[in-house]
């Protein structure tokens, strides 16, 4: 009864092979990698949304998903991830037009000479992941309510989520 190993129904860790040892740590270390770079995704992403600090917030995360009772789409995102791309005053006007009506006379005024200065270089409708903000009619695409992220967005990241997992573990409900 000394000879035998407390554990009879399995190896314990310092008891098993290298090959075992390097199959179990690689294992444990994978899902830390996917947590770090996860969160570094959510930092670089949805990080100052709520305008009051450059960190990650809970409020943050819910002005991402599920939208911000303050203003438009184009207030959330100038006051958040937009908000070192324009002086202060330059985001003041913009404000002040969306809130006045934002009225075609105010676009063409004031508006679209900031937009053509400052966000043109990224936002002309080459990139198709980006708000097309070329003209009147498409900057009163994001001059609506910010809801947040739409369903199909969510839907396409929680399959795409699972798919990637599927890789690695075996189910996904």
């Amino acid at each position: 009864m000394a000879n035998q190993t407390p554990y009879q129904f399995y190896l314990h860790y310092r008891e098993m092979p290298a090959s075992m040892h390097v199959i179990y740590t690689a294992t444990l270390i994978m899902p830390g990698f996917g947590y770090i770079f996860a969160a570094l995704y959510l930092f670089g992403s949805h990080a100052g949304r709520d305008g009051h600090s450059a960190t990650l917030s809970v409020d943050d995360i819910v002005i991402a998903y599920s939208g911000s009772t303050e203003g438009t789409e184009l207030e959330t995102a100038l006051r958040g991830p937009m908000a070192a791309m324009l002086p202060a005053n330059e985001i003041g006007q913009i404000f002040t037009w969306v809130q006045a009506g934002a009225d075609k006379v105010g676009y063409e005024m004031e508006i679209r000479s900031i937009l053509d200065k400052r966000c043109m270089a990224c936002h002309d409708g080459s990139n198709p992941h980006l708000p097309n903000l070329e003209g009147y009619e498409n900057l009163m695409d994001v001059v609506v309510m910010d809801t947040g992220t739409d369903l199909f967005t969510l839907v396409r990241s929680l399959i795409f989520i699972c798919l990637a997992s599927r890789s690695s573990f075996s189910s996904c409900a």
